[in-house]
């Protein structure tokens, strides 16, 4: 009987040191710059926002984050932080009458070590990270990155998509240990950022190539081009003509062709850009009193396609045109006269395919230097021309 009396004695005597009284916690992590530290969760469960006081030490802190294995506490007032975490363990003042309601939902809605390190481009101190539906990351938001070796510290999002998003890992010490797969834990707006002159933002787009290829897209885009590329005459009269004319130490060449008004729509999705465009090329013998020309047109649907990350229109880029093609052919026997003979013209169909890089020049202004093979099948002609370009995007 006295046994059943001292259990029933100690249960409530357990049962009233959870309501209020001091209470123990291991601890996993601690970031000394924030003021922030991870303990492991015992039985007991308390709300986000609660309010808790360090034993025998003037510090208040806050329940910010929790799963089932952690709880995240930061401190904002704390003498001597450094000296109440030495003990490996966080002893905490609790009263269940004092706990506030939760304010920011289960802990389904905090995210907590819901997101993940998706690729880490380590020269660029970038992380990519893919979003969770429903989510409303902005620029300017703080996340929590864990180290294998239970350190953390804390990222700035740079740069906000419609499926993932950037954190750059500047001032993280252990980026030698950022890989694909360590835990993030998204930390509270950090208002006070947003007050900073936009210089600090304009000084990392300049350090960092990476960020500063994310660039604002236009509604629409209008492209320019000139290049240099000889013909190559497969068949027909025109071969046999060129190659008289190739022949003929007097005469001289001079090949040149244009990307004359390019339109182009970001199709952000599929990452390209769409539209169509309009080239002339300009292939001219002369030499010996005669003037021998042709004079290549180009209508067409055209892309430009960015196989790798976000459509930003810098880096590589791969491009296809394809549509109507038209040549006129023109023979000037005398420069002074202008007088004009065996002209000809042909239509027939064409196509491009290219490679280049694109380079952001100041902000929705990219130079586009590239290398396409131009393919024109035209009645009994057809003709191929390797070309290199200079075009320039805006």
């Amino acid at each position: 009987m006295r046994f059943l009396i001292s259990a029933i004695l100690l249960f409530f005597l357990y049962q009233d040191a959870f309501a209020q009284g001091n209470i123990s916690f291991k601890i996993a992590q601690i970031k000394h710059s924030t003021k922030q530290v991870m303990v492991e969760r015992t039985t007991l469960d308390l709300p986000i926002g609660y309010t808790v006081r360090l034993e025998k030490e003037s510090c208040s802190g806050v329940l910010t984050k929790k799963n089932n294995k952690y709880f995240l506490f930061t401190f904002n007032v704390c003498s001597d932080f450094a000296k109440v975490v030495s003990t490996g363990f966080l002893t905490i003042l609790y009263a269940q009458e004092n706990a506030k309601p939760k304010v920011r939902g289960n802990d389904e809605d905090s995210k907590f070590l819901n997101y993940q390190v998706s690729d880490f481009i380590e020269n660029q101190h970038l992380i990519l990270v893919e979003r969770i539906n429903g989510d409303l990351i902005s620029e300017d938001d703080l996340f929590n990155l864990f180290s294998p070796s239970k350190q953390f510290c804390v990222l700035e999002v740079t740069n906000v998509f419609d499926t993932s998003f950037y954190l750059n890992t500047e001032g993280c010490k252990f980026e030698f240990e950022i890989r694909k797969g360590l835990k993030l834990e998204p930390k509270s707006l950090r208002k006070q950022a947003k007050g900073k002159s936009e210089k600090l933002t304009q000084a990392r787009q300049k350090k960092n190539p990476k960020k500063s290829q994310q660039i604002k897209l236009a509604p629409y885009y209008v492209h320019f081009g000139l290049g240099y590329g000889r013909p190559t005459y497969n068949s027909g009269a025109d071969k046999a003509t060129v190659d008289s004319l190739v022949s003929n130490d007097a005469v001289s060449r001079l090949s040149l062709h244009f990307d004359l008004l390019g339109l182009y729509f970001p199709v952000e999705d599929w990452r390209m850009l769409l539209g169509g465009n309009l080239g002339l090329s300009r292939d001219g013998f002369s030499g010996q009193g005669i003037s021998f020309e042709f004079y290549h047109f180009f209508m067409g649907v055209s892309s430009i396609y960015y196989p790798f990350d976000e459509l930003n229109l810098n880096g590589l880029f791969l491009r296809a045109d394809l549509g109507f093609a038209r040549q006129i052919s023109t023979v000037i026997k005398s420069s002074e006269t202008g007088t004009a003979d065996n002209g000809s013209q042909k239509s027939g169909v064409g196509l491009r395919l290219g490679i280049g890089w694109g380079i952001e020049i100041q902000p929705k202004t990219i130079l586009l230097p590239q290398v396409y093979y131009s393919i024109l099948s035209l009645s009994d002609s057809k003709i191929n021309t390797m070309v290199v370009q200079l075009g320039l995007l805006f």
